[in-house]
């Protein structure tokens, strides 16, 4: 009996300790805990094997509804590789903060290696309002990563970093002003590791829209001597970039720090009311083989 009770106090203090230390460290990703909705265990056993496993994001709770915020049921679902999005609006929170070269960056969620995501219907993700404003200008992104990752793929999805509700540029009187990143990906060194890059991504039938800072795809840059490995074998078709750049003094809407890159059938469209004539770019290059094939570009300086 005594054991008993002893094995039950012990359970019970591991319990506890797992719920009082309601913030898990992913990496170096500070992540909310998501015990205090879910049942952590039936999602996250530490034998499962994600590489088959197909997830709906409305079985973890995600609403779709546009109001609700669907921040850590999508999180939840991302720790897979195979997700499915059915058609809705998704509020998202980019208060993940992920440790990069120069400066720290906030985003929604952590970007891995393997993910494979497909919006059924109109799929949106959304960042929410007010992250971000004048006073307290904010780097934000949807996803992001300081890993090397592998594998990537996201599918008929529509990308809003909602930009007319959280400005970043303090100052727009100013020659340079409104540098923040505010991507949908977002590739960055870890201070103190050689990562930060991908090989292997494929950006198909998305919509990239609102952007206000300085870009909708980075996939990394040069950060030093030592940090400044190329992503490589990305490609991105069928995709719309729209109505961004407008808070910022220099736009580009895909920062291809990458070589053996694909951007094909894409529409450019730069901000049609930025705060002022801004630099503005469909593609910077800074890798070797490159091809852009059948784009259209307009409204972009």
């Amino acid at each position: 009996m005594t054991g008993k009770i002893a094995r039950f106090v012990a359970i019970t203090l591991s319990l506890i300790i797992f719920l009082f230390n309601s913030t898990q460290i992913y990496g170096y990703i500070k992540a909310p805990s998501c015990i205090n909705k879910y049942d952590h265990n039936s999602y996250f056993k530490d034998n499962e094997t994600f590489e088959n496993v197909i997830v709906n994001v409305r079985d973890f709770g995600a609403k779709g509804d546009g109001v609700s915020d669907d921040t850590l049921p999508l999180r939840m679902a991302f720790y897979y590789n195979n997700i499915i999005i059915p058609e809705g609006t998704y509020i998202v929170n980019p208060d993940l903060l992920i440790r990069a070269t120069p400066y720290s960056r906030n985003c929604a969620f952590k970007l891995h290696s393997n993910m494979n995501v497909k919006g059924i219907g109109e799929v949106i993700i959304k960042i929410k309002d007010n992250f971000s404003n004048r006073e307290k200008p904010k780097y934000y992104n949807l996803f992001m990563s300081n890993t090397d990752d592998t594998n990537i793929t996201f599918e008929n999805i529509t990308f809003d970093l909602n930009g007319q509700n959280n400005l970043v540029a303090e100052n727009t009187d100013k020659k340079v002003f409104g540098l923040y990143h505010t991507a949908a990906f977002c590739w960055s060194y870890h201070p103190n590791e050689l990562t930060g890059s991908v090989n292997g991504l494929n950006i198909i039938d998305c919509n990239f829209k609102n952007i206000p800072g300085t870009n909708a795809i980075v996939l990394g840059f040069y950060a030093s001597e030592n940090q400044n490995k190329l992503s490589k074998n990305v490609q991105i078709k069928n995709c719309t970039f729209t109505e961004s750049g407008f808070d910022t003094s220099d736009f580009t809407y895909i920062y291809s720090w990458a070589e053996d890159v694909l951007i094909e059938d894409c529409y450019f469209n730069g901000s049609k009311a930025p705060a002022k004539k801004v630099t503005g770019i469909a593609v910077e290059i800074h890798g070797s083989n490159t091809i852009m094939r059948n784009n259209y570009i307009e409204n972009l300086h």
